[in-house]
């Protein structure tokens, strides 16, 4: 008889068990259900703001080095050692100062070569003079050996000349590229003249850009050699015509330099405005959502619904972007809670500033 009321109890308890664990299934389903029927019933929580009237501008940045506003180079017209240095580098230097001397003691040098024929071209003047005044030669003869000795005159003057090498205009000396001893090539640049006042940053610019660039626009330029420091320039020339290999069209932009900082062959970046507008309808940057091609936003109707709306985004500045058509001023667009909408979904709203 126990045996029998203690399996009996045993099913008993068994049953309640089983009762509760269902009843705690059911409890979660329900809970789970309520989250979404809330939603449903009550809205989909989300962030908004409004779409606004700004001053948007699209600005691109470009790289490219520093020249100088004048800049030029010193070469030799022959080949031959150097024989010294009369400026040194960051030194400054007038037109036509003599910056390096050529060495015109070495045995190869045209210097000697055109030395030894004008002194050879001087002795038979003299002998010719002599033997003219004896009557020995004729005066032809002598003109003759007369004009040999001053193409060998000027033959000379023209190596010595070539032996000094100038500066082409005055300037700073911003690169030696040889040693003392070494052999200069013929038009090869041995060093760089630059005019600093003023610098020159050169960068290539896109055909869709050029229509939206003019001479006088601002730059704002940066250079890695001052990572902290912002410098202030123009556009100074806009090529005419594209590289024939890159179809970009080159642009000079110019810099003030009064001291001296940027120098010839810094790695500078550019940053221009080149799409600017003035009272543009305009959404946060976070409420546009791209679906390949295409664009939309959400905005929230009155009975606090969404509509889906397909826009041509326009002039972007990274915060906010340019709605042409399809957005008004005021309008509330959603900014969160994108991934939970579809057309016609109620929402709870929260604003942005609160």
């Amino acid at each position: 008889m126990k045996k029998y009321i203690f399996i009996i109890l045993f099913v008993f308890v068994a049953v309640l068990i089983y009762q509760g664990i269902q009843a705690s299934i059911e409890r979660s389903k329900a809970e789970v259900m309520t989250i979404d029927r809330y939603q449903e019933q009550n809205g989909v929580p989300v962030v908004t703001a409004k779409a606004e009237l700004k001053d948007l501008s699209l600005t691109k940045s470009y790289t490219g080095s520093i020249r100088g506003y004048e800049q030029a180079d010193a070469a030799a017209k022959i080949m031959e050692n150097i024989a010294k240095f009369n400026v040194s580098l960051g030194q400054n230097v007038r037109e036509g100062q003599i910056l390096l001397n050529l060495d015109k003691q070495s045995p190869t040098a045209q210097y000697r070569q055109a030395k030894d024929a004008l002194d050879d071209a001087n002795i038979d003047l003299e002998r010719n003079k002599e033997l003219l005044d004896a009557g020995a030669i004729s005066q032809q003869v002598f003109e003759k050996t007369e004009l040999a000795q001053k193409i060998a005159r000027a033959n000379y003057d023209a190596v010595v000349s070539m032996l000094e090498i100038k500066s082409p205009i005055s300037g700073t000396v911003t690169d030696i590229f040889y040693e003392k001893g070494e052999t200069v090539s013929p038009g090869m640049p041995i060093m760089r003249i630059a005019t600093l006042g003023r610098v020159i940053i050169e960068i290539e610019v896109g055909e869709t850009e050029i229509p939206l660039l003019e001479k006088g626009q601002k730059a704002v330029v940066s250079a890695k050699s001052y990572p902290d420091q912002i410098f202030e320039g123009s556009v100074y020339t806009i090529a005419l015509s594209t590289d024939p290999q890159k179809r970009n069209f080159n642009i000079e932009i110019l810099i003030p330099n009064s001291d001296k900082k940027l120098k010839p062959g810094m790695f500078s970046i550019v940053e221009l405005i080149i799409n600017r507008i003035e009272g543009a309808v305009a959404v946060p940057a976070d409420a546009v959502i791209r679906n390949g091609d295409s664009y939309y936003v959400y905005v929230v109707q009155s009975n606090n619904t969404v509509k889906q709306v397909s826009i041509e985004p326009g002039v972007n500045d990274g915060e906010w972007i340019e709605v042409p058509s399809g957005i008004s001023d005021g309008d509330v667009i959603v900014i969160e809670g994108h991934n939970r909408l579809k057309d016609g979904v109620k929402v709870i709203t929260e604003s942005e500033t609160n």
